[in-house]
């Protein structure tokens, strides 16, 4: 089998790879144990809050560390805690941290200060989408040109081409991943909470 062949399987195993986790990932989110988990979870994160998080800040920030990486301000984590359905969303605004925030008053998520427009929001989205389809575009190109590579320059440097080609198919799975992310704060947006 051809180099390029055995390149091109690598990359397509390596694609589907991160494909198929994302998928598993979404329907973990959906299995009737991770919503048990859930709740146990969140009835212990309610016994440790109470009424005033700031008397065991630090077990609830340790504990949200399960749910999210963004440090939450008291008042976000006692809003989480305490409005009905809130908590059920806490790993996905998470995520989508960059993009959201909390409007605690009208019980409701927000876009983030810099994403207030919906101009700002289509130039974001069409940043990652244009990075997404160059890096692509020209990691699939270079790994469908290993032969030429290899017939006009030789063998080192076509396996470099192809290892660099990879990390840009890499680099275009993550603004993927981006896409994907602000996807998931439009739907935290609409999200109607008590």
């Amino acid at each position: 089998m051809p180099y390029h062949q055995i390149i091109s399987l690598v990359v397509t195993l390596i694609v589907s790879g991160f494909s198929i986790t994302l998928i598993l990932s979404k329907f973990k989110g959906m299995s009737l144990s991770y919503h048990k988990l859930n709740l146990d979870h969140y009835e212990k994160m309610k016994a440790l809050c109470g009424r005033d998080a700031n008397e065991k800040l630090c077990e609830l920030r340790v504990a949200l560390v399960a749910y999210t990486n963004k440090p939450l301000l008291i008042n976000e984590i006692e809003w989480f805690i305490h409005v009905p359905g809130a908590f059920t969303h806490l790993k996905k605004f998470g995520k989508c941290h960059k993009y959201l925030g909390i409007d605690i008053l009208n019980n409701k998520f927000i876009w983030s200060e810099k994403f207030q427009t919906r101009k700002n929001i289509i130039i974001e989205q069409f940043k990652v989408f244009f990075f997404y389809v160059i890096l692509g575009t020209l990691g699939v190109f270079i790994i469908l040109s290993y032969e030429f590579i290899y017939n006009l320059l030789g063998i080192i440097p076509a396996i470099f081409s192809q290892v660099f080609a990879l990390f840009l198919c890499g680099g275009a799975l993550s603004f993927l991943r981006v896409l994907d992310v602000i996807g998931d704060s439009k739907q935290l947006l609409k999200v109607e909470l008590c």
